[in-house]
C-alpha cells in the first residue's frame, strides 16, 4: 500500500472513531483511534522513510520516525503514544485488564490520536 492508502485508511479511522463515540461505542472508539495513529505514523514513515518496523506500539514508531527525520520528540506526544498503544489490544479483549471503556476514556483515546495526527501532518 502507498503512504497515501495509509493515511487514507488513516482518516477512515479517524471517523470511525468519532462516530464510535457519537453512538457510545467507547471500547470501538479507543481501538479505532489507536488505528488512525498507527496508520499515520506508518504513512509518514513509508513516505518520508521508506519503511516502517512491524508493529502495533505507537510509541516505537514515533521513536523511527524522529530518528529518521532527526527531530525531537515531544513529550506530549510520547504520553499520547503510551496511553493509546494498549487499547489496541485491551479494546478486542474484553475484561482481560479490567479496562471500563466509559464515556471519559473515550474522550482522552480520541484526544491523544488527534494530538498525534496534528503532530504527524506538520513534519
Amino acid at each position: 500500500m502507498s503512504s497515501g492508502g495509509w493515511l487514507r485508511k488513516g482518516r477512515e479511522f479517524l471517523e470511525e472513531s468519532e462516530s464510535g463515540f457519537s453512538r457510545g461505542k467507547y471500547w470501538f472508539t479507543c481501538f479505532n483511534a489507536h488505528q488512525a495513529a498507527e496508520f499515520f505514523l506508518k504513512g509518514k514513515l513509508l513516505d518520508r522513510c521508506g519503511a516502517f518496523t512491524f508493529t502495533h506500539d505507537l510509541a516505537v514508531l514515533l521513536n523511527e520516525l524522529c530518528m529518521c527525520l532527526s527531530v525531537d520528540l515531544p513529550k506530549d506526544i510520547l504520553f499520547a503514544a503510551q496511553f493509546l498503544t494498549p487499547h489496541y489490544i485491551e479494546s478486542r479483549y474484553p475484561g482481560s485488564k479490567g479496562v471500563n471503556y466509559d464515556k471519559s476514556l473515550a474522550e482522552n483515546c480520541l484526544e491523544m490520536c488527534k494530538k498525534i495526527i496534528n503532530w504527524v501532518e506538520k513534519l
